[in-house]
């Protein structure tokens, strides 16, 4: 398989047919007006407004990856035990066709690996910045389901393929790199070694985490897959490397100082792939950002599972349930006028729109017709 991506213009995908099939060819745009100026809904343009004001407000660039989490169903493949050279092994030509793919196509795909749940793949990402990485996670998405399909399967994104299975999740790491390229996140002095920046800004993803939800799991489908115990998170909560919270620090696996901050990074858990990722990441940019301008400090480490805790002592910690429907996410966005007011109007009335169709929709299914409703869509 041979693959071209163009760094030219404007970003490309251009698969070439198998025989018996047909070229896969796709590319990114932004949307414009009439009058060639940028249409403000554009979720690219709306991104590229939230990169700008970053940059200005704080010097920096964002960097980030995503764990891709789907679900890989074909005629021939049963399944094996989860975390296996076996069950890797029965996903044989498919890694090898997605290896292939990424590397000619430059996806930086890092690893591909089986996961805990039936049927289930991870394929993470090399950290990029801005605009480009959010595009990958694009690119990334389709050119899966094109390998998939070329080998006579499918891949899916779904948050849940049925209420009783592992979620898929679209976990996204960030982080911040200044103008010279040095990171801008890390501080090897500082508490957990978080820099100013960074402190700041999860405070403000933290604060923003309800509303920030329903940006970033925003189908019915999101909830049944968000919860205690799901290794994804039901409550807002901050930790270090715990699965169970919203928000974690992803700690430098290098001893160096001097290098310790190329690798660490934060993680945010709720994002799924039934979301858009341009929309996703301004949001939880412009979150971010309040935080920054506000000074606020993120708040207590959680070191074990946010439903364990007694009420007093979630309340300590800062710890609050999460949206546990997609109607609750929506009255959250509706609640957070500072958020929402980063976000064009038009566009917002439209997204709400559309989520309120959704979750009515949503409510007159049960779990399993939900799952089978949604599964071709993503």
């Amino acid at each position: 398989m041979k693959c071209v991506r163009s760094r030219i213009r404007r970003p490309i995908i251009h698969l070439p047919a198998e025989e018996g099939g047909s070229d896969l060819d796709f590319c990114l745009v932004n949307s414009e007006t009439r009058d060639r100026e940028p249409w403000p809904s554009c979720p690219r343009h709306i991104l590229r407004v939230a990169l700008a004001d970053l940059h200005r407000e704080t010097g920096t660039r964002l960097v980030t990856a995503c764990e891709h989490e789907f679900t890989y169903s074909h005629p021939d493949i049963a399944p094996a035990s989860s975390f296996t050279l076996e069950s890797i092994r029965r996903f044989g030509s498919f890694a090898d066709a997605l290896a292939d793919a990424s590397e000619a196509a430059d996806l930086g795909f890092d690893t591909i690996e089986p996961e805990f749940g039936v049927g289930q793949i991870e394929v993470c990402t090399e950290p990029r910045i801005g605009l480009a990485s959010v595009d990958n996670i694009v690119f990334a998405r389709e050119v899966i389901r094109e390998v998939a399909r070329r080998q006579g399967g499918r891949a899916s994104f779904l948050p849940k393929p049925h209420p009783d299975a592992v979620g898929n999740g679209a976990h996204l790491h960030f982080s911040f790199l200044d103008d010279d390229d040095k990171p801008a996140g890390f501080d090897p002095d500082a508490a957990h070694e978080m820099s100013e920046l960074t402190r700041h800004f999860v405070a403000g993803v933290f604060q923003h985490l309800p509303a920030l939800v329903g940006f970033c799991a925003p189908s019915p489908v999101s909830y049944l897959r968000l919860g205690p115990h799901h290794w994804s998170c039901g409550y807002a909560a901050f930790g270090v490397q715990n699965r169970e919270c919203a928000l974690r620090i992803c700690p430098s696996p290098v001893l160096d100082k001097s290098k310790r901050g190329k690798a660490f990074n934060i993680e945010f858990r709720p994002m799924d792939g039934t979301c858009n990722p341009f929309i996703a990441v301004a949001a939880i940019v412009h979150a971010g950002l309040d935080g920054v301008r506000r000074k606020l400090d993120p708040p207590p480490l959680v070191d074990t599972d946010p439903a364990d805790l007694t009420d007093d002592e979630r309340t300590r910690l800062g710890v609050y349930p999460l949206p546990a429907t997609l109607q609750e996410a929506i009255a959250a966005i509706e609640a957070d006028t500072d958020l929402a007011a980063n976000l064009p109007a038009e566009f917002l009335d439209v997204f709400l729109s559309l989520k309120r169709f959704e979750a009515t929709l949503g409510d007159t299914l049960t779990p399993d017709d939900l799952c089978e409703k949604y599964a071709y869509a993503y």
